[in-house]
């Protein structure tokens, strides 16, 4: 996630683009009245655009599904050109949002509900297992539910929305996957520890074995005099002083990051208080990614590959492209630097847009010119970035379907996926649906074992261990995320508190990196089950998680 760019970052969610406040329905109602009468002027424009995004936001704190009226690319499309007051492209734009909402609000289904905890009634199925004896443990509430003997080779239990473990047989005395080989990680794989100053100790407990910084190495501040062939290394080299042996090292590197290019029409980035002010114009051409000094820049990146050895993948920058040109091109310079310094490295495009739903629009816009102009070179691993609410679980097949038929047609194929940020809330943050922590932890185990049985080898939670994106106080997405509680906000029980979703995921790592890896099997199951079996090194016994779908 860019730290400097939340507010750009965050567009697929609604609360920042609504305004500030409660919305007032009498004022929403009154606005609609009005752009049915007549067209939006760059008069009333910014009204209507905060009655829109009011009228959005309170649809989606009662659950209504909008996408189809209103993409969250969409409203983050109208934002920029609201702040930019461009009514040429924005008001139209405004009076067809409007338009569709009603049409939606007010057809025969009406609106479309989500249903946010996929709550599904519990009943008795029946499951082929492969011993005779299994051991049933809640995966949200991290409790033995008891064991079950098997008749015929096979068991009924009890299933439900939320997920639950089937152990056949004891498990393998040790770890089977090493660090490079397990899929768990955290951007970042900090938290506040014992004494509040951070550390990694929650990672070790939650059995991560990736992090993937906030701090990304950048031209700008590496060599801060471009008259001076000299470079400073002191922020990097602290970070991996710091960095435990036992955790792998995901670092994004890149000339700026995003929130330091100014651009018209992007929203204000509040920032840490001390932060620093860094001026990019010597070393990028405009607002583009590209480096003003192509050369300059292979030369620091080289430095940096060769300075940092334990690092072995690294991403160019972090969500292209936002609205800026030439994200090919400083793909092709940083590969073929980092490649000369360490042809064992692997390198990762920055995180692209997943082809469902709220965002299919900005990857066919976005993503596919990207793969294209890369034409099957510059990278060794494709990176997506997956957010959303509960029960979003189900999106991702078909998504990484439509997603590797694109990338084979492109020059990619066979090319590994990560996924280097994903996650969900618990909590109700600014007007987003209420989900509670067991939702969250649900999720947790849903989205991971779903990634997983697609064939993605990586897959880091975002934002971050502990609850507090940039400005707790604002109470956005970002700031729910977290596994562990801040302090912050009705309702939270206190600063280090762990969430349902904290104990869920580390009961995960405890099973799966005993496991061989790689892809589970799907189950053949009764309707409505989903079943998947995590194998033992060398055995055909494993682990199973089990949960109903509707």
């Amino acid at each position: 996630m860019n730290r400097f760019s939340v507010r750009c970052a965050l567009l697929v969610l609604w609360p920042l683009a609504a305004a500030a406040g409660a919305a007032d329905p009498d004022a929403v109602d009154r606005i609609r009245g009005e752009v049915r009468a007549s067209s939006t002027t760059e008069a009333d424009m910014t009204e209507r655009h905060r009655a829109l995004m009011d009228w959005a936001s309170s649809l989606l704190g009662e659950g209504a599904d909008i996408d189809p009226a209103l993409p969250r690319e969409e409203a983050g499309d109208l934002m920029r050109l609201v702040r930019a007051r461009d009514c040429e492209r924005a008001c139209p734009r405004i009076d067809e949002a409007f338009r569709k909402l009603e049409a939606l609000a007010g057809g025969e289904a009406g609106v479309r509900r989500r249903r946010l905890r996929a709550a599904v009634p519990p009943r008795t199925i029946s499951l082929a297992v492969m011993t005779r004896e299994v051991s049933v443990i809640d995966a949200v509430q991290v409790s033995e539910k008891g064991m079950l003997r098997a008749e015929d080779g096979r068991v009924s239990l009890e299933a439900g929305s939320e997920p639950v473990w089937v152990v056949e047989g004891k498990f393998p005395a040790r770890r089977n996957l090493t660090p490079e080989r397990s899929p768990f990680g955290f951007h970042p794989a900090l938290c506040s520890g014992a004494d509040g100053s951070p550390d990694y100790s929650c990672a070790h407990e939650l059995g991560a074995d990736w992090d993937r910084g906030g701090l990304y190495l950048m031209w700008v501040m590496g060599q801060p005099d471009l008259l001076k062939d000299e470079y400073d290394w002191r922020p990097f080299d602290d970070y991996f002083r710091r960095l435990p042996d036992s955790l792998m090292a995901l670092k994004n590197i890149t000339v700026a990051h995003d929130g330091m290019v100014k651009r018209a029409g992007m929203p204000h980035v509040k920032r840490p208080s001390g932060h620093k002010k860094f001026d990019v114009t010597g070393y990028l051409e405009g607002t583009s990614y590209r480096p003003k000094d192509p050369e300059a820049y292979a030369r620091w990146v080289k430095a940096a590959v060769r300075r940092y050895p334990r690092a072995r993948h690294w991403q160019v920058d972090n969500e292209p492209p936002r609205g800026r040109e030439g994200y090919a091109d400083l793909m092709r310079v940083t590969y073929t630097a980092i490649k000369e310094a360490n042809p064992k490295a692997q390198v990762l495009v920055g995180g692209l847009h997943l082809p469902y739903g709220r965002t299919a629009r900005a990857y066919e816009r976005e993503t596919l010119p990207i793969l294209r102009e890369l034409g099957g070179k510059y990278l060794d691993i494709v990176d997506m970035h997956w957010f959303g609410g509960v029960g979003e679980w189900r999106d991702l097949a078909p998504a990484l379907d439509r997603l590797r038929t694109d990338l084979e047609r492109h020059g990619f194929k066979d090319t590994p996926i990560w996924i280097t940020e994903m996650g969900t809330y618990s909590g109700r943050p600014g007007r987003m649906p209420e989900q509670t922590e067991r939702d969250q932890a649900s999720e947790v185990v849903r989205r991971y074992v779903t990634a997983l049985a697609e064939g993605v080898e990586k897959v880091f939670w975002a934002w971050g261990i502990d609850e507090g994106f940039m400005d707790p106080e604002d109470d956005d997405f970002f700031d729910r995320t977290g596994l562990i509680y801040d302090g912050i906000g009705e309702g939270d029980p206190g600063r280090g508190t762990r969430k349902a979703a904290y104990r869920a995921y580390a009961k995960m790592t405890e099973f799966l990196r005993r496991c061989e890896g790689g892809r589970p099997t799907r189950l053949q199951a009764e309707a409505g089950v989903v079943a998947y079996r995590f194998r033992f090194p060398g055995e055909e016994r494993g682990v199973l998680v089990v949960w109903l779908d509707h």
